[in-house]
Protein backbone atom coordinates (compact mmCIF):
# COMPACT_ATOMS: atom_id res chain seq x y z
CA UNK A 1 0.00 0.00 0.00
CA UNK A 2 1.21 3.72 -0.83
CA UNK A 3 2.50 5.85 1.89
CA UNK A 4 0.42 8.89 3.08
CA UNK A 5 0.39 11.88 4.97
CA UNK A 6 -1.01 9.74 7.84
CA UNK A 7 1.33 7.33 7.97
CA UNK A 8 3.18 6.53 10.70
CA UNK A 9 6.94 6.77 10.60
CA UNK A 10 8.09 3.28 9.98
CA UNK A 11 11.05 1.35 11.60
CA UNK A 12 12.15 -1.80 9.91
CA UNK A 13 14.04 -5.26 11.79
CA UNK A 14 14.48 -7.61 9.41
CA UNK A 15 15.60 -10.67 11.83
CA UNK A 16 15.86 -14.14 12.45
CA UNK A 17 15.77 -15.48 16.32
CA UNK A 18 14.41 -14.48 19.79
CA UNK A 19 16.44 -11.64 20.76
CA UNK A 20 16.38 -9.59 23.98
CA UNK A 21 18.13 -6.12 22.23
CA UNK A 22 15.87 -6.51 19.54
CA UNK A 23 12.80 -5.95 22.14
CA UNK A 24 14.64 -3.21 23.12
CA UNK A 25 15.02 -1.99 19.64
CA UNK A 26 11.35 -2.23 18.63
CA UNK A 27 9.85 -0.82 22.44
CA UNK A 28 12.17 2.10 21.71
CA UNK A 29 11.04 2.65 18.28
CA UNK A 30 7.70 2.59 19.55
CA UNK A 31 8.46 4.74 22.52
CA UNK A 32 8.88 7.38 20.27
CA UNK A 33 5.80 7.38 18.01
CA UNK A 34 6.93 5.49 15.45
CA UNK A 35 5.82 1.99 13.66
CA UNK A 36 7.96 -1.06 14.44
CA UNK A 37 8.20 -3.40 11.80
CA UNK A 38 9.70 -6.82 11.82
CA UNK A 39 10.04 -9.17 8.93
CA UNK A 40 11.39 -12.23 10.36
CA UNK A 41 11.07 -16.04 11.65
CA UNK A 42 8.17 -16.95 14.47
CA UNK A 43 11.06 -16.65 16.67
CA UNK A 44 11.65 -12.93 16.23
CA UNK A 45 8.18 -11.74 16.54
CA UNK A 46 7.46 -9.13 19.48
CA UNK A 47 4.30 -8.02 20.77
CA UNK A 48 5.32 -4.13 20.71
CA UNK A 49 5.88 -4.80 16.58
CA UNK A 50 3.77 -4.99 13.73
CA UNK A 51 5.08 -8.88 12.33
CA UNK A 52 5.47 -10.18 8.85
CA UNK A 53 7.04 -13.80 8.24
CA UNK A 54 9.90 -13.42 6.03
CA UNK A 55 9.16 -16.28 4.13
CA UNK A 56 6.50 -14.11 2.38
CA UNK A 57 9.47 -11.30 1.41
CA UNK A 58 11.99 -13.84 0.12
CA UNK A 59 10.96 -14.82 -3.52
CA UNK A 60 13.62 -13.56 -5.23
CA UNK A 61 16.80 -14.04 -3.38
CA UNK A 62 17.48 -16.93 -5.20
CA UNK A 63 18.86 -14.98 -8.23
CA UNK A 64 21.35 -13.30 -6.11
CA UNK A 65 22.72 -16.41 -4.36
CA UNK A 66 23.27 -17.85 -7.61
CA UNK A 67 25.57 -15.12 -8.19
CA UNK A 68 27.40 -15.19 -5.08
CA UNK A 69 30.58 -15.42 -4.12
CA UNK A 70 31.47 -15.67 -0.79
CA UNK A 71 34.60 -13.89 -0.12
CA UNK A 72 34.49 -12.60 3.94
CA UNK A 73 35.62 -13.28 7.07
CA UNK A 74 32.39 -14.00 8.27
CA UNK A 75 30.65 -16.88 8.19
CA UNK A 76 28.61 -17.92 5.24
CA UNK A 77 25.45 -17.87 6.68
CA UNK A 78 25.88 -14.44 8.42
CA UNK A 79 26.92 -13.06 5.37
CA UNK A 80 24.73 -14.01 3.00
CA UNK A 81 21.60 -13.04 5.15
CA UNK A 82 22.96 -9.62 5.51
CA UNK A 83 22.92 -9.28 1.85
CA UNK A 84 19.44 -11.19 1.51
CA UNK A 85 17.90 -8.89 3.78
CA UNK A 86 18.04 -5.64 1.85
CA UNK A 87 15.89 -8.21 -1.36
CA UNK A 88 13.44 -8.66 1.58
CA UNK A 89 13.16 -4.90 1.82
CA UNK A 90 12.35 -4.48 -1.38
CA UNK A 91 10.06 -6.64 -1.56
CA UNK A 92 8.49 -5.29 1.98
CA UNK A 93 8.56 -1.98 0.17
CA UNK A 94 6.73 -3.21 -2.99
CA UNK A 95 3.86 -3.79 -1.01
CA UNK A 96 4.78 -0.43 1.27
CA UNK A 97 6.01 2.03 -1.11
CA UNK A 98 8.35 3.59 1.58
CA UNK A 99 9.64 6.32 2.83
CA UNK A 100 10.75 3.98 5.62
CA UNK A 101 13.62 3.62 7.91
CA UNK A 102 15.84 -0.18 8.25
CA UNK A 103 17.88 -0.64 11.52
CA UNK A 104 19.86 -3.37 13.08
CA UNK A 105 18.10 -5.26 16.38
CA UNK A 106 21.22 -3.29 18.32
CA UNK A 107 20.22 0.09 17.19
CA UNK A 108 18.13 2.26 19.80
CA UNK A 109 16.17 5.30 17.80
CA UNK A 110 15.02 8.31 19.41
CA UNK A 111 12.74 11.71 18.50
CA UNK A 112 13.00 13.64 15.09
CA UNK A 113 13.45 11.15 12.64
CA UNK A 114 10.76 13.08 10.73
CA UNK A 115 12.76 16.51 10.52
CA UNK A 116 16.38 14.19 9.75
CA UNK A 117 14.68 12.93 6.64
CA UNK A 118 13.59 16.41 5.92
CA UNK A 119 17.19 17.67 6.17
CA UNK A 120 18.45 14.64 4.37
CA UNK A 121 15.91 15.49 1.36
CA UNK A 122 16.19 19.11 1.55
CA UNK A 123 19.78 20.03 1.73
CA UNK A 124 21.76 21.07 -1.49
CA UNK A 125 24.68 19.29 0.32
CA UNK A 126 23.24 15.89 1.17
CA UNK A 127 22.19 12.88 -0.50
CA UNK A 128 19.05 12.12 0.10
CA UNK A 129 19.89 8.73 1.18
CA UNK A 130 21.15 7.71 4.51
CA UNK A 131 23.53 4.52 3.86
CA UNK A 132 24.79 2.18 6.09
CA UNK A 133 24.10 -1.22 7.56
CA UNK A 134 23.08 -0.68 10.02
CA UNK A 135 20.64 2.17 9.53
CA UNK A 136 19.43 3.48 6.45
CA UNK A 137 16.39 5.96 5.24
CA UNK A 138 14.87 4.80 2.29
CA UNK A 139 12.97 7.20 0.45
CA UNK A 140 11.43 4.64 -1.92
CA UNK A 141 11.45 1.67 -3.68
CA UNK A 142 13.48 3.19 -6.57
CA UNK A 143 16.40 3.37 -4.01
CA UNK A 144 17.04 0.02 -2.80
CA UNK A 145 16.62 -0.83 -6.47
CA UNK A 146 19.76 1.19 -7.29
CA UNK A 147 21.43 -0.66 -4.07
CA UNK A 148 20.74 -3.81 -4.93
CA UNK A 149 21.66 -3.13 -8.65
CA UNK A 150 24.97 -2.37 -7.40
CA UNK A 151 25.37 -5.32 -5.01
CA UNK A 152 24.56 -7.55 -8.18
CA UNK A 153 26.91 -5.93 -10.78
CA UNK A 154 29.59 -6.54 -8.09
CA UNK A 155 29.17 -10.13 -7.92
CA UNK A 156 28.48 -10.29 -11.83
CA UNK A 157 32.16 -8.82 -12.52
CA UNK A 158 34.85 -11.10 -10.91
CA UNK A 159 37.31 -8.14 -11.83
CA UNK A 160 35.40 -5.83 -9.79
CA UNK A 161 34.56 -8.32 -7.13
CA UNK A 162 38.35 -8.79 -6.87
CA UNK A 163 39.49 -5.39 -6.65
CA UNK A 164 36.96 -4.36 -4.01
CA UNK A 165 37.16 -7.50 -1.76
CA UNK A 166 41.10 -6.62 -1.85
CA UNK A 167 40.62 -2.68 -0.88
CA UNK A 168 38.37 -3.83 2.06
CA UNK A 169 40.74 -6.80 3.25
CA UNK A 170 41.20 -7.82 6.84
CA UNK A 171 44.69 -8.53 8.17
CA UNK A 172 45.44 -9.13 5.03
CA UNK A 173 42.93 -11.56 3.98
CA UNK A 174 39.99 -10.86 0.81
CA UNK A 175 36.68 -9.46 2.35
CA UNK A 176 33.60 -8.02 1.30
CA UNK A 177 30.64 -7.38 3.08
CA UNK A 178 27.39 -5.46 2.43
CA UNK A 179 28.81 -2.77 4.57
CA UNK A 180 32.09 -2.38 2.75
CA UNK A 181 29.58 -2.31 -0.76
CA UNK A 182 27.65 0.43 1.03
CA UNK A 183 30.33 2.31 1.83
CA UNK A 184 31.72 1.94 -1.96
CA UNK A 185 28.44 2.80 -3.43
CA UNK A 186 28.69 6.23 -1.26
CA UNK A 187 32.42 6.94 -2.43
CA UNK A 188 30.60 6.66 -6.23
CA UNK A 189 27.79 8.48 -5.66
CA UNK A 190 28.69 11.35 -3.18
CA UNK A 191 25.54 13.77 -4.19
CA UNK A 192 22.88 10.96 -3.67
CA UNK A 193 24.05 8.93 -0.71
CA UNK A 194 25.28 9.95 3.00
CA UNK A 195 27.98 7.69 4.46
CA UNK A 196 26.66 7.44 7.77
CA UNK A 197 30.22 5.33 8.82
CA UNK A 198 31.81 8.67 7.93
CA UNK A 199 29.51 11.31 7.80
CA UNK A 200 27.14 9.61 9.86
CA UNK A 201 27.72 11.98 13.35
CA UNK A 202 28.12 15.47 11.71
CA UNK A 203 24.05 14.75 11.49
CA UNK A 204 23.60 13.05 14.56
CA UNK A 205 24.38 9.15 13.35
CA UNK A 206 26.36 6.79 15.73
CA UNK A 207 28.33 4.77 13.81
CA UNK A 208 28.93 2.63 17.10
CA UNK A 209 28.86 3.99 20.51
CA UNK A 210 32.37 2.32 21.72
CA UNK A 211 33.87 4.67 18.22
CA UNK A 212 34.53 8.23 19.93
CA UNK A 213 35.16 9.59 16.77
CA UNK A 214 36.26 13.08 18.77
CA UNK A 215 33.54 12.67 21.30
CA UNK A 216 34.19 12.41 24.92
CA UNK A 217 34.10 9.25 26.47
CA UNK A 218 32.94 7.07 29.30
CA UNK A 219 34.54 3.89 29.70
CA UNK A 220 35.46 3.20 26.70
CA UNK A 221 31.71 4.53 24.71
CA UNK A 222 30.85 8.34 23.84
CA UNK A 223 29.41 9.47 26.87
CA UNK A 224 25.72 10.08 26.54
CA UNK A 225 23.80 12.87 28.32
CA UNK A 226 19.90 13.61 28.15
CA UNK A 227 17.93 16.45 27.01
CA UNK A 228 14.34 16.11 26.99
CA UNK A 229 14.27 12.46 26.33
CA UNK A 230 17.08 12.95 23.60
CA UNK A 231 20.65 11.66 23.45
CA UNK A 232 23.49 14.84 23.13
CA UNK A 233 27.29 13.98 23.08
CA UNK A 234 29.75 16.39 24.01
CA UNK A 235 33.09 16.70 21.24
CA UNK A 236 35.99 17.38 22.99
CA UNK A 237 36.23 20.93 21.92
CA UNK A 238 32.82 21.28 23.64
CA UNK A 239 30.34 21.17 21.09
CA UNK A 240 26.97 19.90 21.54
CA UNK A 241 25.78 17.37 19.06
CA UNK A 242 21.98 15.83 18.89
CA UNK A 243 21.93 12.15 18.21
CA UNK A 244 18.90 10.19 16.48
CA UNK A 245 20.11 7.03 16.85
CA UNK A 246 23.04 5.20 19.40
CA UNK A 247 24.83 1.58 17.75
CA UNK A 248 25.45 -0.59 20.55
CA UNK A 249 27.46 -2.58 18.19
CA UNK A 250 29.16 -5.85 19.01
CA UNK A 251 29.17 -6.60 23.75
CA UNK A 252 27.71 -3.53 24.19
CA UNK A 253 24.72 -4.40 23.09
CA UNK A 254 24.36 -4.88 26.99
CA UNK A 255 24.10 -0.90 27.75
CA UNK A 256 20.65 -0.88 25.75
CA UNK A 257 18.68 -1.54 28.51
CA UNK A 258 19.96 1.31 30.41
CA UNK A 259 20.01 4.00 27.66
CA UNK A 260 16.48 3.99 26.05
CA UNK A 261 13.99 6.51 27.30
CA UNK A 262 11.11 3.91 27.44
CA UNK A 263 8.67 4.96 30.19
CA UNK A 264 6.49 2.09 29.91
CA UNK A 265 6.37 -0.58 32.86
CA UNK A 266 5.27 -3.51 30.61
CA UNK A 267 8.79 -3.52 28.80
CA UNK A 268 10.89 -5.01 31.84
CA UNK A 269 8.12 -7.65 32.57
CA UNK A 270 9.39 -9.10 29.09
CA UNK A 271 13.32 -9.24 29.10
CA UNK A 272 16.03 -11.04 31.16
CA UNK A 273 18.23 -9.34 33.80
CA UNK A 274 21.84 -9.54 31.80
CA UNK A 275 23.63 -9.33 35.15
CA UNK A 276 25.45 -12.62 35.01
CA UNK A 277 26.16 -12.22 31.25
CA UNK A 278 28.10 -9.25 31.73
CA UNK A 279 29.87 -10.70 34.22
CA UNK A 280 30.88 -13.98 31.49
CA UNK A 281 32.39 -10.98 29.40
CA UNK A 282 36.13 -11.62 28.62
CA UNK A 283 38.49 -9.46 30.58
CA UNK A 284 40.05 -7.79 27.65
CA UNK A 285 40.13 -3.83 27.81
CA UNK A 286 36.84 -3.75 25.80
CA UNK A 287 34.90 -6.16 28.59
CA UNK A 288 36.25 -4.30 31.30
CA UNK A 289 35.28 -1.08 29.82
CA UNK A 290 31.39 -2.68 29.09
CA UNK A 291 31.32 -4.09 32.79
CA UNK A 292 32.21 -0.68 34.18
CA UNK A 293 29.71 0.93 31.88
CA UNK A 294 26.93 -1.55 32.70
CA UNK A 295 27.63 -1.52 36.84
CA UNK A 296 27.84 2.47 36.90
CA UNK A 297 24.37 2.78 34.76
CA UNK A 298 22.78 0.09 36.69
CA UNK A 299 23.79 1.86 39.97
CA UNK A 300 22.25 5.18 38.55
CA UNK A 301 19.11 3.32 37.36
CA UNK A 302 18.98 1.74 40.64
CA UNK A 303 18.83 5.48 42.85
CA UNK A 304 16.43 6.49 40.53
CA UNK A 305 14.08 3.58 40.65
CA UNK A 306 10.78 4.69 42.64
CA UNK A 307 8.44 2.55 44.74
CA UNK A 308 6.01 0.54 42.05
CA UNK A 309 3.12 2.39 43.89
CA UNK A 310 4.79 5.63 44.00
CA UNK A 311 3.03 8.28 40.82
CA UNK A 312 6.40 10.34 39.96
CA UNK A 313 6.00 13.32 37.85
CA UNK A 314 7.71 14.10 35.25
CA UNK A 315 10.27 17.30 35.19
CA UNK A 316 8.50 19.78 33.34
CA UNK A 317 10.40 21.10 29.86
CA UNK A 318 10.46 24.61 28.15
CA UNK A 319 10.40 24.34 24.74
CA UNK A 320 10.03 27.26 22.17
CA UNK A 321 8.86 26.05 18.46
CA UNK A 322 10.25 29.25 15.92
CA UNK A 323 7.59 28.11 13.04
CA UNK A 324 8.91 29.88 9.73
CA UNK A 325 12.35 30.88 11.49
CA UNK A 326 14.01 33.04 7.93
CA UNK A 327 17.27 34.11 8.72
CA UNK A 328 17.44 32.97 12.53
CA UNK A 329 16.74 36.57 13.70
CA UNK A 330 14.17 35.65 15.57
CA UNK A 331 16.15 32.76 17.84
CA UNK A 332 18.72 35.70 18.31
CA UNK A 333 16.14 38.04 19.77
CA UNK A 334 13.79 35.13 21.86
CA UNK A 335 17.20 33.03 23.40
CA UNK A 336 17.70 36.14 25.10
CA UNK A 337 14.20 36.36 26.91
CA UNK A 338 14.22 32.41 27.54
CA UNK A 339 17.57 31.41 28.09
CA UNK A 340 16.03 28.07 29.24
CA UNK A 341 14.33 26.67 27.04
CA UNK A 342 15.11 24.28 24.31
CA UNK A 343 14.68 26.11 20.63
CA UNK A 344 13.24 24.44 17.46
CA UNK A 345 13.65 26.26 14.08
CA UNK A 346 11.53 25.56 11.23
CA UNK A 347 12.20 27.41 7.80
CA UNK A 348 11.31 25.70 4.28
CA UNK A 349 12.68 28.63 2.38
CA UNK A 350 16.15 26.84 0.69
CA UNK A 351 17.14 29.99 -0.25
CA UNK A 352 17.31 30.77 3.65
CA UNK A 353 18.45 27.49 5.03
CA UNK A 354 22.44 28.56 4.89
CA UNK A 355 21.51 31.79 6.64
CA UNK A 356 19.96 30.05 9.53
CA UNK A 357 22.61 27.68 9.72
CA UNK A 358 25.28 30.75 9.97
CA UNK A 359 23.10 32.73 12.60
CA UNK A 360 22.61 29.68 15.35
CA UNK A 361 26.07 28.38 14.99
CA UNK A 362 27.25 31.69 16.62
CA UNK A 363 25.59 30.44 19.98
CA UNK A 364 26.98 28.29 22.47
CA UNK A 365 23.43 26.89 23.12
CA UNK A 366 22.76 23.37 20.97
CA UNK A 367 19.95 24.61 18.68
CA UNK A 368 17.99 22.30 16.48
CA UNK A 369 17.13 23.40 12.78
CA UNK A 370 15.15 21.54 10.14
CA UNK A 371 14.40 22.70 6.38
CA UNK A 372 11.03 21.69 6.42
CA UNK A 373 7.19 23.54 6.78
CA UNK A 374 4.81 23.42 9.76
CA UNK A 375 1.58 22.48 8.15
CA UNK A 376 -1.56 20.17 8.69
CA UNK A 377 -0.14 16.81 7.89
CA UNK A 378 3.37 15.03 7.11
CA UNK A 379 4.95 14.42 3.71
CA UNK A 380 5.50 17.04 1.26
CA UNK A 381 3.72 20.18 -0.37
CA UNK A 382 3.97 22.95 -2.49
CA UNK A 383 5.99 26.03 -1.60
CA UNK A 384 5.39 29.32 -3.74
CA UNK A 385 8.82 31.67 -3.45
CA UNK A 386 8.25 35.41 -3.35
CA UNK A 387 10.04 38.07 -1.29
CA UNK A 388 12.62 36.99 1.46
CA UNK A 389 9.91 37.17 3.92
CA UNK A 390 7.18 36.45 1.75
CA UNK A 391 6.77 33.18 0.12
CA UNK A 392 4.41 30.98 1.04
CA UNK A 393 2.55 27.54 1.06
CA UNK A 394 -0.80 29.27 0.79
CA UNK A 395 -2.23 30.19 -2.92
CA UNK A 396 -3.68 33.62 -3.17
CA UNK A 397 -1.43 36.08 -1.31
CA UNK A 398 -0.80 38.93 -2.62
CA UNK A 399 1.95 41.50 -1.63
CA UNK A 400 0.49 45.23 -1.68
CA UNK A 401 3.07 47.26 -0.62
CA UNK A 402 4.79 49.54 -3.97
CA UNK A 403 7.79 47.42 -5.03
CA UNK A 404 7.58 44.48 -3.47
CA UNK A 405 8.32 41.15 -5.34
CA UNK A 406 4.97 38.93 -5.56
CA UNK A 407 5.12 35.61 -4.77
CA UNK A 408 5.48 33.44 -8.48
CA UNK A 409 2.93 30.62 -8.33
CA UNK A 410 4.20 29.62 -11.88
CA UNK A 411 7.24 27.63 -10.74
CA UNK A 412 6.30 26.00 -7.39
CA UNK A 413 9.26 24.54 -5.14
CA UNK A 414 8.44 20.95 -3.21
CA UNK A 415 9.42 21.12 0.34
CA UNK A 416 8.95 18.61 3.05
CA UNK A 417 7.01 19.70 5.79
CA UNK A 418 5.95 18.30 9.07
CA UNK A 419 1.93 17.95 10.58
CA UNK A 420 2.67 20.88 13.92
CA UNK A 421 -0.24 19.17 15.70
CA UNK A 422 0.96 15.90 15.82
CA UNK A 423 4.55 17.00 16.46
CA UNK A 424 3.12 18.64 19.56
CA UNK A 425 1.26 15.98 20.61
CA UNK A 426 3.99 13.70 20.19
CA UNK A 427 6.54 15.90 22.06
CA UNK A 428 5.02 17.85 24.57
CA UNK A 429 3.36 16.75 27.50
CA UNK A 430 0.69 18.70 29.28
CA UNK A 431 2.51 19.57 32.19
CA UNK A 432 5.64 21.23 29.45
CA UNK A 433 5.96 25.09 28.68
CA UNK A 434 5.73 25.32 25.01
CA UNK A 435 5.94 29.08 23.47
CA UNK A 436 5.45 29.32 19.83
CA UNK A 437 6.47 32.28 17.51
CA UNK A 438 4.59 31.53 14.59
CA UNK A 439 5.65 33.64 11.37
CA UNK A 440 4.27 31.12 8.56
CA UNK A 441 2.86 33.62 5.69
CA UNK A 442 -1.00 32.80 5.59
CA UNK A 443 -0.13 29.05 6.90
CA UNK A 444 -1.75 30.15 10.18
CA UNK A 445 -5.20 30.17 8.58
CA UNK A 446 -4.73 26.43 8.34
CA UNK A 447 -2.72 25.08 11.23
CA UNK A 448 -4.61 27.00 14.23
CA UNK A 449 -7.73 25.69 13.39
CA UNK A 450 -6.38 22.31 13.82
CA UNK A 451 -4.95 22.45 16.21
CA UNK A 452 -8.13 24.82 18.14
CA UNK A 453 -9.92 21.53 16.89
CA UNK A 454 -7.71 18.58 17.69
CA UNK A 455 -6.49 20.39 21.43
CA UNK A 456 -2.88 20.82 20.83
CA UNK A 457 -3.63 24.81 21.12
CA UNK A 458 -4.49 23.88 24.87
CA UNK A 459 -0.45 22.54 25.31
CA UNK A 460 0.69 26.06 24.35
CA UNK A 461 1.78 28.67 27.25
CA UNK A 462 2.64 31.31 24.91
CA UNK A 463 1.59 32.18 21.11
CA UNK A 464 3.26 35.05 19.56
CA UNK A 465 1.74 35.42 16.10
CA UNK A 466 2.59 37.57 12.54
CA UNK A 467 -1.43 37.49 10.71
CA UNK A 468 -1.33 37.61 7.59
CA UNK A 469 -5.29 38.50 6.31
CA UNK A 470 -4.54 41.34 4.64
CA UNK A 471 -2.83 39.93 2.05
CA UNK A 472 -4.94 36.70 1.14
CA UNK A 473 -7.71 37.45 -0.55
CA UNK A 474 -9.50 34.04 0.77
CA UNK A 475 -9.35 35.15 4.25
CA UNK A 476 -11.91 38.05 5.41
CA UNK A 477 -11.60 40.39 7.73
CA UNK A 478 -14.66 38.76 10.06
CA UNK A 479 -12.82 35.33 9.45
CA UNK A 480 -9.31 36.58 11.25
CA UNK A 481 -11.45 38.07 13.96
CA UNK A 482 -13.02 35.32 14.73
CA UNK A 483 -10.02 33.00 14.80
CA UNK A 484 -8.03 35.38 16.90
CA UNK A 485 -11.12 35.37 19.78
CA UNK A 486 -10.55 31.39 19.60
CA UNK A 487 -7.19 31.76 20.23
CA UNK A 488 -7.14 34.44 22.77
CA UNK A 489 -9.93 32.08 24.90
CA UNK A 490 -7.65 28.98 25.09
CA UNK A 491 -3.82 30.73 25.33
CA UNK A 492 -1.85 34.04 25.85
CA UNK A 493 -1.52 35.93 22.55
CA UNK A 494 0.72 38.04 21.35
CA UNK A 495 1.61 39.91 17.87
CA UNK A 496 5.02 38.88 17.19
CA UNK A 497 5.04 41.97 14.48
Amino acid sequence: MPATHDSPIRVCFVHKGNSSFLQYAVSQARSCGYLPVIIGDQDAKCEFAEFHDIAEFSTDIESFRSIYSHISANPFDYEIFCFERWFIIRNYMRRFDGPIWVADHDVLVYEGLEELAATLESSPLLGATLNSAWFMYLKNVEKISEILDYFTSVYSNSDTLETLSQRNAISGRAHLSDMHLLIELCNSKPNEYVDAAYRGTELGIDNNIRAQNGFASFYGHKKVTWRAKQPWIKSNNGKLTRFFCLHFQGPSKFLMQYMNTIESKYLGEHLVDFSNRVAQLPNDQTGQDIKSAYNDLQNVRKSQRKPMKTETTPSKRHIFLDCGGHCGESVLKFIEIYPDHDFYTFEPNPDLSQHVLTNIRTLTKPIFFSPTAVWTHDGHLEFFIGHDQGSTAMHGKVEFAEGVQQVDYTRPVKVPCIDLSAWIARNVRETDELIIKMDVEGAEYEILPRMLADGTIDRVTRLYCEWHHDRLVDVSLEEHNELVQKIESRTSLLDWI
